[in-house]
Formats: C-alpha cells, structure tokens, sequence
C-alpha cells in the first residue's frame, strides 16, 4: 500500500486544515482512496478507484 500523502481540499463541511488521503481497502491491483480531515476523521471526498 502507498502512503498516505496530505492533500489541501476546499470542503465546507470541515473547517481543519490537515487533511490527508488514506487507501481505504485494496483489491489485487486496485485501491480505494479518499481525502480525510487529518484533525476530525471526516471525509471529505467521494471514493476513487485505483487501478
């Protein structure tokens, strides 16, 4: 798995600035990432298939 690398996303629904992509599952050759709030947990991007 990759690491995680921190990203800056304009999003209202969390104010922090820390945000940061995380792999959420992989499969084979593909990955599951999105971009959380590094302070909240929340997140803040919709899932993207990596292949």
């Amino acid at each position: 798995m990759r690491k995680s690398k921190k990203r800056k996303v304009k999003n209202e629904e969390c104010k922090h600035i820390h945000q940061v992509l995380r792999t959420i599952g992989g499969y084979c050759t593909v990955a599951v990432t999105a971009v959380f709030c590094a302070d909240c947990g929340k997140q803040l991007t919709k899932t993207k298939v990596e292949v």
